[in-house]
């Protein structure tokens, strides 16, 4: 398989429905719109640029209309990530402006474009802009300045995110750094092309691997800026995911414990939502609740056993495997005793005060107790 289709499958598609969620979940986000259009963008771009996708746009809508539209995606990408910047750099009245000013170059601009490509349609027009098999001047000259101001932003871009990335934290530092590699390469491909255009339009013979250059670094450096911007909510996704599947696998070494401490105690079930037990297990998010809902019940019912532990000799610094082997001779001498229960004593309590910590004692004790079944 082509490895820019593989590019696109892995990398582009991914993170543009990513981003697209993202939106989603918050729609008032400006700055998640701007970074969500630039990835929307950048992939729809990438893949117009697919030898397999641009022939049929020529043939479907006319010569030169799938480089028009190629165009103009980019001139969108570039504005779409300056949109991002200013809102997080300035005051939405300072950003509204620029963007505004913005907006209005690359609005001439792409005028500019469609005018030549519509009015210079014909055969032998799909070849690109700089080639020297380009008759037609106008067009040379036009894209070239689409060219010009491409890189022009881009540079602006590139200076904004090496600023960003020296005072970012590490993930997004690490985004930040792989999306200034990504705007250094268009940077020099982009440049490169109105040189190129010139120079063909002059007569003088490119330089041998200026084609390849112009043509390889694009395709290098598209998919490396969505992976750029969407680095960040990668590793925040990952590291969400790690502490769902650790959290999962809590939830299920506590059921030995839970078991027995829920037969003997069941008043202190806590109560469950109104939702069905079949689809709050069906919810992703639901072992993060099913999970704490299993900790506090499983640390009330040794609360509640703690004084007959203790009267077994059960101390407060015993092991996990020592409360175990002893809870259930606690458990049957709390079910025979009518007397008042003394005081609650202090088991396996954890190092610090955290829902976590507390979890692994839990666990220890619950793994001891299923080996001593």
């Amino acid at each position: 398989m082509n490895v820019r289709i593989v590019a696109a499958l892995v990398v582009l598609l991914p993170a543009a429905l990513w981003k697209m969620y993202q939106l989603y979940k918050a729609p008032r986000d400006r700055s998640l719109f701007a970074v969500t259009a630039c990835v929307v963008c950048t992939a729809v771009s990438f893949c117009l640029g697919l030898p397999s996708v641009r022939q049929p746009v020529d043939a479907t809508l006319g010569p030169g209309m799938a480089q028009l539209i190629l165009t103009v995606l980019r001139l969108d990408t570039v504005y779409w990530l300056m949109c991002f910047y200013l809102n997080s750099s300035t005051d939405r009245q300072r950003a509204r402006r620029r963007a505004l000013r913005e907006g209005v170059l690359v609005g001439l601009t792409v005028v500019g474009i469609t005018w030549a490509t519509l009015k210079n349609q014909q055969e032998g027009y799909g070849s690109p802009y700089w080639a020297p098999g380009m008759p037609v001047a106008e067009v040379t000259v036009l894209f070239s300045v689409a060219d010009l101001y491409l890189a022009y932003a881009l540079g602006v871009v590139l200076l904004w995110t090496c600023r960003f990335a020296r005072m970012s934290t590490r993930s997004t530092a690490t985004g930040l750094q792989l999306t200034a590699v990504s705007l250094s390469l268009l940077t020099v491909a982009v440049a490169l092309r109105p040189l190129a255009a010139m120079m063909t339009r002059t007569g003088i013979s490119l330089p041998p691997g200026t084609s390849q250059t112009i043509t390889v670094l694009p395709a290098l450096a598209w998919p490396l800026l969505a992976a750029g911007l969407s680095y960040p909510s990668i590793v925040t996704r990952l590291t969400t995911l790690h502490l769902w599947w650790h959290r999962r696998e809590s939830y299920r070494k506590l059921r030995p414990l839970w078991t027995t401490l829920h037969c003997s105690f069941p008043e202190n079930a806590l109560k469950r939502t109104a939702d069905s037990p079949w689809g709050e297990a069906l919810r992703v998010r639901s072992i993060h609740r099913r999970y704490y809902r299993r900790v506090i019940e499983c640390r009330d019912g040794l609360v509640t056993v703690s004084p007959y532990l203790a009267m077994l000799g059960v101390t407060e610094s015993a092991s996990p495997e020592a409360v175990a082997r002893v809870l259930p001779a606690a458990l049957r001498a709390c079910a025979i005793d009518t007397a008042e229960a003394s005081p609650a004593v202090g088991m396996v309590l954890p190092a610090d005060n955290s829902l976590d910590a507390d979890a692994r004692q839990l666990v220890a004790v619950s793994q001891a107790l299923e080996a001593e079944q």
